[in-house]
Formats: structure tokens, C-alpha cells, sequence
């Protein structure tokens, strides 16, 4: 896909998700209480703001680390908070974040790495242990950073990081 077609597409979600509103009728039971209290859809702001960086720091020249910091976002990110719900068992340094969701987050991130490079890719050479590891590596380091009390918000970390992470495999160690 064109850069300026990726460019409008993210410009669009962002415009998009500042107009949705959690009083209308198909998003108020999906709204969080803070989304009511702020009467706007926080999470689909952040959500979109990251795609949006995405494709603006690494869309044109780096499209697998872009590709992937998305689907780690819609996964990893996602999934985390899906699994772990309300009755899992609490990660010993976060009151809010859980074991099963800390672990999904994990294995998804590390999925969506893998299928990055595996649909970015026509041929296999990027496939070696030391890349495979540092997926790992990368994974791991995203679902501590995800599960950390901070005030910045789970989007960025698991989108913007996990690219970063992988630009800084290709800048740094050549992995692939």
C-alpha cells in the first residue's frame, strides 16, 4: 500500500475517533466510565494516535516493524485485557493487570512479530535462532512494560514499543 494512502488512512482514525461520542445509542455499552466522564472514547483516541505514529516513524522505510507494532497493538495489547478479566490471578507488581493476561499479551506479541516478518517477507533468510530469540526478547520486554503501573497508556507502550524494539534489531544487531 502507498505511504500517502497508509498517511490518509491513519489522519482519518484519528479525526474519526475524536468525533465518537460514548452517549450514542450503538457505543454506551461499550464506554468505560472514565470514556463517560471525559464524554469521549479514550481508548479509541490512543488506539488510533499509535497507528497514526506508526505509520508516520516507520510506514514509509520500515513497513514489517510498522505491520507488526499494530498487531502487537490489536493483539497483544487487546487480548491482555480480554483474558484477564476480573477473576484472574493479580501480577505481584500490578494491582490491576493479571497473570493470564501478562502471559497472553506475550505469546500474541510474539505472534504478531512472527506473522509480520512472515507476510513482509518473501523469502525465510530473516529466520534464524538469534531473530526468533529476540522476538522473545522483544515480547517479553513489551508484556513487563504493558503490565507496569504508568501513566502512559497501554497503546503506546505495546505499539510504539514493539517497533521500536524491532528497529532497533535491524539498526543495531542485523538480525535479518
Amino acid at each position: 500500500m502507498p505511504f500517502s494512502v497508509m498517511l490518509l488512512f491513519g489522519v482519518a482514525m484519528v479525526v474519526g475517533s475524536w468525533m465518537l461520542r460514548p452517549n450514542w445509542r450503538w457505543l454506551r455499552d461499550l464506554a468505560k466510565p472514565e470514556d463517560v466522564n471525559h464524554r469521549a472514547i479514550i481508548g479509541a483516541r490512543h488506539y488510533f494516535v499509535t497507528v497514526f505514529l506508526l505509520i508516520v516513524l516507520f510506514g514509509l522505510r520500515y513497513d514489517v516493524t510498522a505491520t507488526a507494532g499494530w498487531l502487537a497493538l490489536a493483539w497483544g495489547d487487546g487480548a491482555a485485557a480480554l483474558v484477564g478479566g476480573k477473576v484472574s490471578t493479580r501480577l505481584p507488581w500490578s494491582r490491576h493487570k493479571t497473570v493470564s493476561g501478562f502471559i497472553t499479551c506475550i505469546l500474541l506479541v510474539y505472534c504478531a512479530i512472527a506473522i509480520s516478518f512472515l507476510w513482509t517477507y518473501d523469502e525465510l533468510t530473516w529466520l534464524s535462532a538469534p531473530t526468533l530469540v529476540y522476538f522473545g526478547a522483544v515480547s517479553l520486554i513489551i508484556g513487563v512494560a504493558e503490565s507496569l503501573e504508568t501513566k502512559l497508556d497501554d497503546n503506546y507502550i505495546v505499539g510504539l514499543g514493539t517497533a521500536a524494539l524491532l528497529f532497533v534489531g535491524t539498526a543495531v544487531f542485523h538480525l535479518w
